[in-house]
């Protein structure tokens, strides 16, 4: 049976940003080719979190630092339990999540939890909302989140060092290295984090209320990021991104529940490559990586002890090119094999998936114009044809106006299909048209700049998979 699901929604955003005058001089411009995820969005509502803003909430995790600075609902069950994303009014597994050109959703569980990943581990974040499966593939239904490394060039020695102390036993201490000169630049990043958990609540569950203290809930997280890039002769850049994470977390009991002995242990191993060429007529960049998962839980009360793992190797080639002066174009492929193991599959599980994409994007005077188009395959059965469309007329300098028409997918996760009981391999992908309209007002009032945004948005999915209890 087809199951339909229409979200509409309204969003409206207002920002301030105070600045000073100074001294303007006039440089000619120059137009620089970039990727898809710089260069080939138009019409959708982005949002940018810069380096400052990122270095002010540095002991918080990427779950916070999101709930705090963007439209985005994060779904928090505390520190030592997971924290999703939800783009407009859609689930966990509508959330591509980027690093460094490359979709790090758990390819069992559909989703990536926020609160593993600590702020300074990025550089900056770049939200595009609204689903866009052309360009981001799979699962970007509700919105996509792109973790951005920023290479530094001639800044010599930089660290940086973060010690957090909080209640119930939280302490956090995380370095921060960094170092770079004309052709290279390196930046190391090592964090831990604990807590206790155990502080005091009423329980309402029985009466007369009465104080209990929370147990079962301690948390132990160490995470390393490294980053090396090298530069040769102004238009080649080779780059090598590492991530690991290990993460031991008890599971506190319910309110129904008179104590646990839960635990989940995460650990993730990420090694990724990338080479660059860019000019200003042309980009191509070469990318592949390595992703290991592995996620254990038990449960000694309930006799319950489940592990899972998977690995993940994604290649993919890019090339733009600008042709004349107001057309650019994008194609690429990309290859992902998935092999997976856990105590709830029947066999050792492999998927391979294969895409094609392509983008075209026209500028002049105040219109830009794109279309895009993605076609994959997944175990050689072929998924819906990806059209997107997007347009952006600048009125003036102050006002905007933006639209896009989109449809985008989602293939159901290894444990959708798999997991025994409950699991069905013959599930459809996930499939859903989308669009929306806005407009963006800026003006300067007494040297302050005032953003106004407000969009209209509208989504409708069908073939949603739901796990039902």
């Amino acid at each position: 049976m087809k199951k339909a699901l229409l979200y509409v929604g309204i969003c409206i955003s207002l920002g301030i940003q105070a600045q000073t005058r100074d001294s303007i001089a006039h440089i000619p411009e120059v137009e620089i080719i970039e990727s898809r995820f710089e260069d080939f969005q138009t019409g959708f509502k982005k949002t940018t979190i810069d380096s400052a803003i990122i270095l002010q909430s540095n002991a918080q995790s990427l779950a916070d630092l999101l709930s705090f600075n963007t439209p985005i609902h994060i779904k928090n069950y505390g520190p030592a339990n997971i924290a999703t994303a939800s783009f407009r009014g859609t689930g966990a597994q509508h959330t591509a999540i980027l690093w460094n050109g490359f979709n790090i959703q758990q390819p069992m569980l559909g989703q990536f939890d926020f609160s593993l990943f600590p702020n300074l581990a990025v550089d900056a974040i770049e939200i595009q909302h609204g689903g866009n499966g052309a360009l981001f593939g799979s699962g970007a239904i509700g919105g996509t989140i792109i973790l951005k490394q920023l290479p530094k060039w001639n800044d010599g020695l930089v660290s940086n060092f973060t010690l957090t102390a909080g209640s119930f036993g939280r302490l956090q201490q995380t370095v921060a290295l960094a170092y770079s000169n004309k052709s290279y630049s390196g930046k190391l990043m090592v964090s831990h984090q604990e807590s206790k958990n155990d502080f005091e609540y009423y329980s309402n569950t029985n009466l007369p209320r009465k104080k209990s203290r929370l147990t079962n809930a301690n948390l132990k997280q160490y995470f390393v990021t490294t980053d090396h890039y090298w530069k040769y002769k102004l238009r080649h850049t080779f780059a090598i991104h590492g991530w690991y994470h290990l993460s031991n977390r008890q599971i506190a009991p319910s309110l129904n529940e008179a104590n646990s002995n839960a635990f989940q242990d995460d650990k993730a191993l990420r090694i990724a490559a990338d080479w660059n060429y860019k000019t200003n007529q042309e980009y191509l960049t070469i990318r592949t990586g390595l992703f290991y998962d592995v996620l254990n839980y038990s449960d000694i009360n309930k006799s319950t002890y489940a592990k899972s793992n998977s690995q993940n190797w994604i290649a993919e080639i890019e090339y733009a090119k600008k042709w004349g002066r107001y057309i650019k174009s994008n194609t690429g492929i990309n290859f992902t094999s998935t092999h997976a193991t856990a105590d709830g599959y029947q066999n050792k599980i492999a998927q391979q998936r294969t895409a094609l994409f392509y983008a075209l994007k026209f500028n002049k005077n105040k219109w830009t114009v794109q279309q895009s188009t993605r076609i994959e395959t997944v175990d050689k059965t072929v998924t819906p044809i990806m059209p997107s469309a997007g347009v952006l007329y600048e009125w003036n300098k102050k006002l905007h106006l933006t639209a896009n028409f989109s449809r985008s997918f989602r293939v159901p996760t290894l444990n959708e299909r798999f997991w025994q009981p409950g699991g069905n391999p013959n599930l459809l992908p996930e499939d859903g048209w989308g669009g929306e309209v806005g407009t963006k007002y800026t003006s300067e009032i007494w040297h302050i700049k005032w953003e106004y945004q407000a969009t209209f948005f509208t989504r409708n999915n069908f073939n949603q998979v739901v796990w039902l209890m």
